[in-house]
């Protein structure tokens, strides 16, 4: 876009390769753009002339300062990460301390600042920290928190099953129309016409029919029924192999499976 090489020609070119089979690829890009543009309109916001950071004085600025990224916290993560490798059984709180006391020169202080019984006084504080069982009840906590985490995914899987075993039922029960002209002179409700698509659909391996929210009139679904009959009396469809479970689970709501986060494991 500004006239200079991309920094990964390779993956540029591999989308492009694929484009002609993405057909929604360039609506979906200008989305994205157009996403962008608005989030920086309201980020540079504060930069204009007459904004805040430009009216702040000095000192304000000062106070204001913060580091450009975000690589520090993010060191921090990786290197707790490396330790626990090195020290599996190393507490959070022993990792920390350890961590503040090599990075703040905490070992100058001490032998500027401390004399005996400042020494003395932080070995009897760190012994009665070590026997508090403070480290203990953390692990205890994280593990109940693990174990209700894959409680809650494995309640979702089977209410997921349950939802893909009620389709399957519904739709084996289905005695498919095959009359065009029967269909096109007595479709029947809405929720027949439902079912004899999906019926259909369980065996259309290359998608000819459209998905449930892109028929919302009853007109679009009886020709949707109606072509799907012909392919059938045709034999043009193609019945997938083993993707009846996927298209099913397609459909099942999302919010049964929360987005838990398993990067601590």
């Amino acid at each position: 876009m500004d006239g200079k090489i991309w920094e990964r020609p390779d993956a540029v070119y591999a989308v492009l390769g694929y484009a002609p089979r993405l057909p929604h690829l360039r609506g979906a890009l200008v989305a994205f753009f157009e996403g962008a543009l608005d989030t920086w309109e309201r980020f540079t916001d504060e930069y204009r002339p007459e904004g805040a950071i430009a009216s702040a004085s000095i000192s304000e600025r000062r106070r204001a300062y913060m580091k450009t990224t975000n690589d520090d916290n993010e060191g921090a993560l990786g290197e707790a990460r490396r330790a626990s490798q090195h020290a599996p059984n190393m507490t959070l709180n022993q990792h920390n301390a350890r961590t503040m006391y090599r990075k703040n020169n905490t070992v100058a202080f001490i032998q500027t600042c401390l004399g005996p019984e400042d020494l003395k006084y932080l070995r009897r504080r760190a012994r009665e920290l070590d026997a508090s069982g403070v480290a203990k009840d953390q692990r205890e906590q994280q593990a109940t928190a693990y174990k209700e985490t894959v409680d809650k995914k494995r309640k979702a899987a089977s209410a997921r099953k349950a939802i893909v075993d009620a389709k399957r039922t519904r739709i084996d029960a289905v005695v498919p129309r095959l009359d065009t002209q029967s269909i096109t002179d007595n479709p029947g409700t809405n929720n027949e016409l439902d079912l004899q698509l999906e019926w259909h659909q369980r065996l259309d391996s290359d998608k000819h029919i459209p998905p449930k929210t892109k028929m919302t009139r009853k007109e679009d679904k009886v020709t949707a029924l109606v072509a799907a009959v012909k392919q059938y009396n045709e034999g043009t469809v193609h019945a997938p192999e083993a993707t009846e479970d996927v298209e099913m689970l397609a459909e099942v709501p999302d919010d049964l499976d929360e987005e838990e986060s398993d990067w601590e494991h």
